[in-house]
């Protein structure tokens, strides 16, 4: 199949030395870096977007700490809520803001835009995916359909995710991801694709190991399409 291998999960080394996924996964919050303390991190896991909406109400955006959006990728209603919050919103000054007790940045008068994109941007402590990365991911949880894979895409993108972001350990881009899979249950991945390359994804932008371009990652996997 056109030098692709068969068995493209575990045969192949160029695979391995990519750090592109070997072994079809699902992820869960278990595969997620350890839980940071926060009245959200239960409602999050647990998917009850009207009690994380009550606890924003209540408490403000200073409860949001990064890592929560990867966590919310898996609930497409609460990855709304949260994103609806973010600070630097509209309406909202570049004073510093008190933030969150374990956010050192916050407490030292981080801006709030600069306190979102910290969010935004942030790199999951155990899984080294950003928000986006993750919601590009071809191992996404049972039952992630492909509208809600589409939809957190178009979320994250429209809040100002960093589309060209190092993820992995420098392994991998969120238009790496897009092009790593052969897997028919999710979207055909040129929407993807398309998502990121309309909001400015470099094609020809290599990972920070390997080198590997979209383009590469798309011919390993075998996906005519996106080719």
């Amino acid at each position: 199949r056109g030098g692709v291998p068969e068995d493209r999960y575990r045969g192949s080394s160029s695979l391995r030395a990519s750090g592109l996924p070997e072994e079809p996964v699902f992820i869960t919050p278990r595969d997620l870096g350890a839980k940071r303390t926060s009245l959200l991190t239960t409602p999050i896991d647990a998917g009850t977007a009207e009690l994380v909406e009550s606890i924003l109400q209540r408490e403000g955006n200073a409860v949001l700490q990064p890592g929560m959006l990867q966590r919310a990728v898996l609930n497409l209603k609460v990855l709304r809520v949260l994103i609806k919050h973010l600070p630097g919103g509209e309406g909202e000054t570049e004073a510093g803001e008190p933030g969150a007790a374990g956010e050192p940045g916050a407490a030292a008068g981080e801006a709030p835009r600069a306190r979102r994109r910290r969010i935004l941007d942030a790199l999951d402590d155990k899984s080294g995916h950003s928000a986006l990365s993750l919601a590009c991911y071809d191992r996404g949880p049972e039952g992630f359909g492909p509208d809600a894979m589409l939809g957190a895409v178009r979320l994250l993108l429209e809040a100002g995710a960093s589309v060209d972001l190092p993820v992995r350990g420098g392994n991998s881009k969120a238009l790496n991801e897009a092009c790593a899979s052969d897997n028919p249950r999710l979207p055909p991945r040129t929407a993807l694709v398309d998502l990121l390359l309309d909001a400015r994804a470099d094609p020809d932008l290599g990972t920070e190991i390997g080198g590997w371009t979209a383009l590469q990652t798309a011919a390993e996997y075998g996906n005519i399409h996106v080719l």
